[in-house]
């Protein structure tokens, strides 16, 4: 096994939260989204 020191894991710690954040993110952008488009487009 290959040996992990702690500051790579802090680098993957702080990777995973920052992709967490974008998806969290752009969910709700696309939800926010779909809502605004059905009422423009909804007659």
């Amino acid at each position: 096994m290959a040996n992990t020191n702690s500051s790579d894991i802090n680098a993957h710690k702080k990777t995973y939260a920052s992709f967490m954040k974008l998806l969290k993110w752009s969910t709700i952008f696309l939800v926010v989204l779909m809502v605004f488009l059905y009422f423009v487009i909804n007659p």
